[in-house]
């Protein structure tokens, strides 16, 4: 492999806690616990979707995922969803490792109220313009950002 591979694979590597720096995003009715954990067990990083899912099955879901691996894996919370503001309380409540904002700009005092349970943030932008947005010290302070590509099966990190 190449040098700026294995760089940015470390980096990757280092930042999530895992094997393979490669991440199977949250995908409705198909990110579930088992394929979370079974991503999360093999190396890679996962997902659940928070989408609108109840705070009471999504909270089943986070169990049951812990239940089956002890790998870190993140919970993607959609900001325009109607039940974003009880996803925060969950998460605030069940101290994930990673949480993905998506769906709109977080707020900074909701970005905040994430970092300080101790889990690291990620925002999803559709746009590199949209990603440069969501970090910086005058913006969201996001830890890492990704941007969509062509397929929502590959994205590119920025440690930055």
């Amino acid at each position: 492999m190449s040098q700026l591979f294995d760089r940015f694979a470390k980096q990757g590597q280092d930042f999530l806690g895992v094997e393979y720096p490669f991440m199977c995003g949250a995908m409705t009715w198909v990110s579930d616990p088992k394929l979370v954990a079974a991503v999360a067990n093999a190396g890679g990083f996962a997902c659940l979707a928070g989408g609108n899912t109840s705070c009471d099955i999504l909270e089943k879901q986070i169990e049951e995922t812990r239940a089956l691996t002890d790998k870190p894996f993140g919970l993607n919370v959609i900001t325009i969803a109607p039940a974003y503001k009880d996803h925060l309380a969950l998460v605030k409540r069940m101290a994930l490792p990673f949480v993905i904002f998506a769906g709109s700009f977080p707020r900074r005092p909701e970005v905040e109220l994430v970092k300080s349970t101790g889990a690291k943030v990620m925002c999803f932008a559709s746009t590199e313009s949209i990603a440069h947005r969501h970090s910086g010290p005058k913006r969201r302070n996001a830890r890492l950002r990704y941007v969509d590509t062509a397929s929502p099966a590959f994205h590119r990190f920025d440690p930055h």
